[in-house]
């Protein structure tokens, strides 16, 4: 996962990010990016993004959600606060063809 270093993005921003993308792709590794979809054309296909987003009205064009950095899981030592929680977006079908079977308990 790339997730940008800045909080201002401009368009040069994210060209420079495809291309790191793009090597990274070129090594068989698969890419998600943790930014606004919009700006897709900049990577390679098959990249897949991460929404950060408050609410998430279009699941289309997103793979995972991250939609809290300060939720918390209960009665887990360490993990009672600050915890930063994603949703897959699709069915238990579709992420085992993604991502395999390991880890989807």
């Amino acid at each position: 996962m790339i997730v940008p270093a800045a909080s201002h993005l401009t368009k040069s921003y994210w060209k420079r990010m495809g291309i790191f993308a793009q090597m990274i792709n070129n090594l068989g590794k698969r890419v998600m990016i943790a930014g606004d979809y919009r700006y897709h054309n900049y990577f390679p296909e098959g990249t897949r993004f991460l929404y950060t987003g408050a609410s998430l009205k279009d699941r289309r064009h997103y793979a995972f959600w991250c939609y809290t950095q300060n939720g918390r899981v209960k009665n887990i030592d360490n993990l009672e606060r600050n915890v930063t929680m994603f949703a897959y977006i699709g069915t238990n079908t579709q992420y085992e063809q993604l991502y395999g079977q390991q880890g989807t308990q």
